[in-house]
């Protein structure tokens, strides 16, 4: 989630990514909110609630200026107001997973908020030099069983950008390590293309690859025609892992909540840091 640049000043002490996250969670803890501006906007940050050791709950919310009517000496007029949608997202420390509310009644999409969370993170952290990368934990699984349903398979692209490469977490069927040992590149992609639907993409081989990018390792995407004839493009970003919870997160309960987030973990293969 957390990556530092490779090159640090001579006396300055690097930070775990666990610590980064402590870090940025007490920061806001103690202003209790949090206030930057993005793509034009003004965002707030509000710290919530801890529900479990080391999982934090934060609001989110986002500063629009519209045209109310209201009510006039003379008539009714359309005054500007000050309204601010919001949403709520969870951060676990432990095994930096993060839970973002889906509110369409706020923001346009999941996305959108995952980039302003991004934002935060990078500038309450900016004394720090971090960068954040947020990647979807997908149910590897289903995607698997969309591939060995399909009709015809065209494509399969794989960015692979995992946060440590070829650490404990990434496990391929194929064996690219030779070639990351002999140019050093921090991002790899493959593609495998069929114009004719008749690629084949073999469990044995690709599954662990899979795994790995499903669990927020990079982005893939199968192009295919499924089992009802319709071409269709699947991935990491298709098939997110989704968790039922109330709509306050004061309501969560703690019991519950540690129980999808251990789930995503192993989802995840994560690994204590």
């Amino acid at each position: 989630m957390l990556s530092k640049p490779a090159q640090m000043d001579a006396f300055e002490q690097e930070l775990s990514k666990r610590q980064l996250l402590e870090l940025a969670i007490s920061r806001i803890n103690e202003s209790r909110l949090f206030a930057f501006n993005a793509k034009g906007k003004r965002y707030l940050i509000y710290y919530q609630i801890e529900i479990n050791a080391g999982t934090y709950a934060l609001q989110i919310a986002r500063e629009d200026i519209v045209l109310e009517p209201k009510a006039g000496e003379t008539g009714i007029t359309n005054q500007q107001d000050v309204i601010y949608p919001y949403s709520y997202f969870i951060v676990d420390i432990p095994r930096q997973i993060l839970l973002v509310q889906e509110k369409f009644s706020s923001f346009r999409d999941v996305d959108s908020i995952v980039s302003r969370v991004k934002d935060f993170f990078e500038k309450t952290l900016e004394d720090q030099r971090v960068t954040v990368a947020i990647d979807a934990i997908s149910y590897a699984e289903y995607i698997w069983t969309e591939i060995e349903n399909a009709q015809e398979l065209y494509s399969l692209v794989l960015d692979i950008d995992p946060p440590n490469f070829f650490g404990s977490r990434f496990r391929s069927n194929i064996d690219i390590r030779e070639a990351y040992e002999e140019t050093n590149f921090t991002k790899f992609k493959l593609i495998l293309s069929n114009k004719f639907g008749q690629l084949r993409l073999r469990r044995e081989e690709f599954e662990e690859i899979i795994r790995t990018v499903s669990s927020g390792a990079g982005n893939f995407i199968v192009k295919l025609r499924d089992s009802l004839g319709r071409i269709v493009s699947v991935g990491n970003h298709t098939r997110p892992k989704s968790v039922e919870m109330p709509e306050d997160p004061i309501n969560i309960p703690p019991d519950v909540l540690e129980e999808e987030i251990d789930q995503a973990d192993k989802l995840n293969n994560n690994r204590p840091l």
